[in-house]
């Protein structure tokens, strides 16, 4: 008998367990491509120091301010691959054919700026730019063919004979 109610009070106690308990837990929200209203791929993201989300999307810039989604198409409307902050808060963005950045213009609204003119006329035209770093006031920008190297609003462009297949800091340098 005491085997019996051994067994009984120990099998009411594993229905009553949980393997965690969801306190503390963090919530996970998904979100279709119906509710942020934008292209099937995103590429990449970024937060602001507001808690602001940035995706680089297939159809522009998403924006997530917590509640609602909004889109910023580049000038060539092309998919926007890379996104990162600079020091000076700017999302430098890399696009298919197009590098530039981010910024709110005098009424907060986000604005995109090309930096395409800053480019010697021969690196003009390039394909998609899949990475960007940023290393204090540097910023650069990964094509599979060249890096370009923003520094004090100018650009120097290092192509390569193979391909640049990844571009990463440590310990602060590119």
């Amino acid at each position: 008998m005491k085997i019996k109610l051994h067994l009984a009070v120990v099998f009411l106690l594993i229905t009553k367990t949980y393997a965690q308990l969801p306190i503390g837990q963090n919530e996970i929200t998904s979100f279709s491509r119906s509710k942020y209203g934008a292209g099937a791929q995103n590429w990449a993201m970024a937060q602001d120091k507001n808690n602001r989300l940035y995706v680089a999307n297939n159809e522009g810039l998403l924006v997530f301010d917590g509640t609602n989604w909004q889109i910023f198409p580049v000038p060539n409307k092309t998919i926007v691959r890379s996104i990162e902050f600079g020091e000076d808060g700017k999302l430098y963005t890399g696009a298919q054919d197009e590098l530039g950045y981010f910024a709110p213009d005098n009424v907060g609204r986000l604005q995109f700026t090309s930096l395409k003119n800053l480019l010697p006329a021969t690196e003009r035209n390039f394909p998609d730019v899949w990475q960007i770093e940023v290393a204090g006031k540097e910023v650069f920008f990964r094509t599979n063919t060249t890096i370009f190297r923003l520094y004090e609003g100018r650009i120097n462009a290092f192509r390569s004979n193979s391909t640049w297949l990844s571009m990463h800091k440590h310990q602060g340098v590119i």
